[in-house]
This record gives C-alpha cells, structure tokens and sequence, in this order.
C-alpha cells in the first residue's frame, strides 16, 4: 500500500466509500481503552444511535466486515433449531445460503434469477407449502445487482405465518429508510451509506439474547449482550469515527432524495449509450446502478481505464467479470462534480476503446 497515494477525484464504490473531513479527524485522535468511562460514554451513544435509526431495541457492534455479523446471525439461528427459508435473487442472497450450510442450518433455498424481484404471493404459497418452515432470511438491498428487496412485504408475510424474519440491511441501512422494529435481527455495517471507515459491523435485535457456550465467543450475541457491548477490544478510533458519521447522517428521506438525483443521472448516461441497467428504477435502490458493458468492450478494460483517470467503480468482483457488468454506488458525499466527471470520462473513454 502506498501511504502516500492521492485520493481519487471520484469514488463510486460500496466501500470503501468517501469520508468527510468531521469524520477523518474523529478517527485520528489518540487510540482509547475500551474500558474507560469515557469510551462507554461515546459507545453507548453509538448504539443509540444506530437504534433509532433503525427502530431498534438492540445494537451490538462487531470488529469486522458485514460478513462477521451475518455469521452472528447464523449463529442466533443455529441455537432455534428450526427450519427455516433464505432468500436469494444475486450474489449475498447466495452468500446467506454459504453461511447456513457452514453452520449446518435447516434451511430451505428460494432462488429466482438476478436482477429480478421477489413475488409474495410466490412467497407466501411456499410458505404454505412448507409449513414447518419457522424463520426467514433475506437481503433487503441485493447490491449485486441493486435490486431493493420489500422489506415491508416480507415484514408483513413473516407476521402473516407468525414466523421470524432476519435481515441482512448491510447496503440498505443509511440510504432507504430501514424500521426493523419487528425483525428478530438485522446486520449493518459502519462503511457504505453510513459513510464511515470500514471495519465495524452491527447485529440489530428487539429481543432478550443469553450467551451461549456452545457458540464461539467472538460469535456469541448474548455474550455481547451481558458485557454491555464490549466483551472485547474494539478501535475506539473506528467508534469515534463511526458516531460522528452518524451525526451528520442527514434525514434518511433527504438522504434517498439526493442519491435518487444522483443515479437517476447516471440512468440517464447509460440510457443515451443504450446500455442494458440490469435493476430498473421501480425496484432498486436509489444507491446502486448496475450496467451491463456491452459485448465487444470488456468490463474490465474500462474499469481500469476509469480507475487510472482517478474515478473508481466496481468492476473486479468475480461475479461482476463474470457478467461483463459495472456498477456505482452513490453516497450523501456524492457531488454533482463527481456524477458529472464519470459521465464524461465514460463517454471518452467508451469513444477511445471503440476505436
């Protein structure tokens, strides 16, 4: 890695994504003890935090990436032994089915093709024809492809069957509103729409957890619980970092409306190219735009040209290669400057590769 590497002129990645100057200078202060009356203060205010932002009872933090926190949740549902049903419409779907297999979970797959959305009434006659089935796991925004799965559709099937409904919110948290006041649990992470150094994920719950000795206990959510928070060292530049991100967060509703804006111009740009979007606007975040290069022109080629003119998109994911597909994601850092540099660089750069 080299320390002294220029930030680009515009990022459209997931994440790490753009920090602001409040939250760089949050992280940069002096490391803490995680047992000091003063890093419980500000941790303890982080968890509310993240409460009310998404109506919940409980946050518990996590050292690590999105994928730690859903391995906290497949944890939880190993201790039910019930049988259960994820969801899965991309590539995190598929990475929920990972998780319970290695957890050795009784769990039915519910698979439909990317890009496309979840149908209820489909949903809701598997559930009747499965009628063991006690919990359901699913992706709320498919960043794979962008699709925006119906959080209140599935919250409303799951009461309907009087089952339990797990959600991973790790892209959807921060760029949609996100109540999952009646979820049994939930994952978020500190980085994308929350707009914070990757490194710290997050279990949502509104539910009395134990420990569990029969669970590892970097995965033990109870054990969390009974340790008000800390059981383990965490960065207290990485909370610090992440509560200020959240004190700027603006008003989610004016957050969607600004990333709306944003995308809705990069729709635009692809549309004038005749590119195929893969998640149409009706159904997909408002963060994420997903486009398939068209044949003749390689994803990757002109992902690496944008990456050496300072603009940074998704491109080298496997399934991403894979499909010929880019993608961007926008955050509330997201300037017009940045929409409009991608815009034209995409267009000279599409000009100079079709020559």
């Amino acid at each position: 890695m080299n320390p002294h590497r220029s930030e680009p002129v515009a990022t459209f990645l997931p994440g790490p994504v753009r920090i602001s100057a409040g939250v760089k200078a949050a992280f940069c202060f002096p490391p803490e003890s995680h047992r000091s009356d003063d890093f419980y203060s500000g941790f303890a205010d982080l968890q509310e935090k993240l409460c009310r932002l998404t109506h919940s009872v409980h946050a518990e933090l996590f050292s690590g990436s999105g994928t730690l926190s859903n391995d906290v949740v497949a944890a939880q549902l190993s201790r039910l032994n019930e049988p259960g049903l994820i969801l899965s419409n991309g590539e995190f779907g598929d990475r929920l089915i990972s998780h319970s297999h290695r957890f050795g979970l009784d769990a039915l797959s519910f698979r439909i093709p990317w890009g496309t959305a979840f149908s209820l009434v489909e949903l809701d006659r598997a559930l009747h024809q499965n009628p063991r089935i006690r919990w359901i796991w699913a992706v709320h925004c498919e960043t794979s492809t962008g699709i925006l799965n119906e959080l209140d559709g599935l919250i409303q099937l799951a009461n309907s069957h009087h089952i339990k409904l797990c959600i991973d919110g790790i892209s959807s948290v921060g760029s949609v509103p996100a109540d999952f006041s009646q979820v049994y649990l939930a994952t978020a992470v500190s980085g994308k729409a929350l707009s914070a150094y990757p490194g710290l994920s997050v279990v949502l719950s509104n539910h009395d957890i134990l420990p569990d000795d029969r669970l590892p206990r970097y995965l033990d959510l109870g054990f969390y619980r009974s340790e008000n928070g800390i059981p383990f060292t965490i960065s207290s530049n990485l909370v610090a970092a992440f509560r200020q991100a959240l004190s700027e967060l603006p008003k989610v509703h004016e957050q969607t409306e600004w990333l709306q804006s944003c995308s809705g111009k990069i729709r635009t740009l692809f549309a004038d190219l005749e590119w195929e979007v893969i998640n149409p606007k009706v159904n997909s975040s408002p963060a994420v735009v997903n486009v398939k290069v068209p044949d003749g022109l390689s994803s990757v080629v002109l992902g690496d040209e944008l990456e050496r003119a300072g603009c940074l998109v998704s491109y080298k994911s496997q399934y991403l290669v894979s499909r010929n597909w880019i993608q961007t994601y926008v955050t509330r850092l997201t300037t017009e400057r940045d929409v409009a540099f991608f815009s034209d660089l995409v267009r000279n750069s599409v000009a100079v590769l079709t020559t």
